[in-house]
């Protein structure tokens, strides 16, 4: 069966008024293919009672998901479409840009390590021209510290004959 929105939120979106529908609404139309109109309200309802703020849509896990009642299917597509949000809303580069300021090099993680919860430190592998050759997750620590060594930092570089490295940490409280 296919997922037929209700009248109100159909009219919204023939005005592209995407903003206006609720975070159900929106995740109802994200859940939907394949569902009757019940399910996916039944579903998306199920989500948001589990969780109980939009922070906790952006840390929700594959395992929250799926004990929340979506298969495993519809858990990595929407987890698939919020990775997708984060890399467009965070003017994502793909290898073939370069970095050109300090300002690109923000842009590009912000949204990225704003979603998680310890700390992490980050090699980016750049050619001569400074574009990406691979990100590497050198360490996770915890929610205030983080472990780095030397000999994994360059490890990564060396292996991939990178000319320049950028060092990439987050800080969980937003800093």
């Amino acid at each position: 069966m296919t997922f037929k929105c209700d009248f109100t939120a159909e009219m919204r979106l023939r005005n592209s008024e995407w903003q206006y529908l609720s975070e159900q609404e929106l995740l109802e139309l994200l859940l939907a293919p394949g569902l009757s109109l019940k399910k996916a309200k039944e579903l998306s309802f199920r989500l948001l009672e589990r969780l109980n703020s939009r922070k906790d849509l952006r840390e929700v896990r594959f395992q929250d998901l799926c004990r929340a009642g979506l298969s495993p299917r519809r858990a990595r597509a929407f987890l698939a479409a919020r990775e997708l949000f984060f890399r467009v809303r965070g003017k994502y580069l793909f290898p073939q840009h370069s970095f050109r300021s300090s300002l690109d090099i923000f842009r590009y993680f912000q949204s990225r390590l704003s979603q998680i919860q310890r700390e992490c430190f980050f090699s980016v592998l750049l050619n001569g021209k400074n574009r990406i050759l691979g990100i590497r997750k050198i360490s996770e620590g915890s929610l205030t510290s983080s472990l780095v060594h030397p000999r994994e930092v360059f490890r990564p570089a060396i292996q991939e004959g990178a000319v320049g490295v950028l060092f990439v940490h987050n800080h969980p409280s937003g800093d």
